[in-house]
């Protein structure tokens, strides 16, 4: 009897269906929480990626519209409209921008690119990424994005051009700047940036019977796509960028 009362509550399966879909239902919601955890990381992987790639086009525009306004300036300068009516093969500057001359510019700089050298050397005193001449600085809303970019310019160093000219921030001889555009993505109501992109060219002035051209755009890495005359010069290959201001 004992035997027979203990086999019954052995084969009793009421409830087991209870349990079973407990079981199933608590598979169910992991997944449905890992899938959701998942699908939340991919949005936020492409919003990123969205800002990232933002960032990056704005810094770009940045680059194109300085090189319209830097072309407008540099063609209507009287003394480098002089300077080419004494003679054509004379080398217009960029003086008159970098020295502070300009109503919308007047403060000169005061540090200049020198490609190797360190702070403290040829007359630079701090890293490059102050005393440049800002030429714009634009912000764009898209879609709840707040972009933003600022290009700036520095002389570089004109040593081989002159003593006049060699290590000076503010005095051009050879016509060639460098120009560095920071773009920053911003959510709302944030003030840190999320996203920043920072490009940095090289540009050269010539002033021809047409107008002002800007050969000689040339990016880091720089590669056919890079300019906009299709011939790159004096590529830039070192940086040692500290921080941006």
């Amino acid at each position: 009897m004992l035997y027979h009362k203990y086999r019954g509550v052995l084969g009793n399966h009421k409830g087991a269906t209870l349990v079973i879909g407990l079981v199933i239902l608590a598979i169910i919601s992991l997944l449905a929480v890992y899938s959701s955890r998942k699908s939340v990381m991919e949005i936020k992987i492409s919003n990123n990626m969205k800002m990232s790639s933002g960032a990056f086009h704005t810094s770009e525009a940045g680059l194109n519209h300085a090189q319209r306004i830097l072309m407008n300036l540099f063609q209507e300068d009287e003394a480098n409209q002089q300077l080419i009516a004494s003679d054509p093969n004379n080398q217009p500057v960029w003086t008159f921008l970098l020295g502070g001359s300009l109503a919308a510019y007047p403060v000169p700089a005061t540090y200049f690119f020198c490609q190797g050298c360190e702070a403290g050397d040829s007359g630079i005193d701090g890293p490059w990424v102050s005393g440049g001449i800002k030429v714009l600085e634009r912000n764009i809303d898209i879609e709840g994005i707040s972009y933003t970019y600022t290009v700036t310019i520095w002389n570089n160093n004109d040593g081989a051009t002159g003593a006049a000219c060699g290590g000076s921030s503010s005095l051009d001889c050879d016509g060639i700047i460098m120009l560095r555009s920071v773009a920053q993505a911003f959510v709302s109501g944030s003030t840190d940036p999320v996203s920043e992109s920072v490009l940095e060219l090289v540009l050269g002035g010539e002033i021809k019977s047409l107008g002002a051209i800007l050969p000689g755009l040339s990016q880091e890495f720089a590669n056919e796509g890079k300019t906009s005359s299709g011939g790159d010069i004096n590529e830039i290959t070192n940086f040692n960028k500290t921080s941006i201001i």
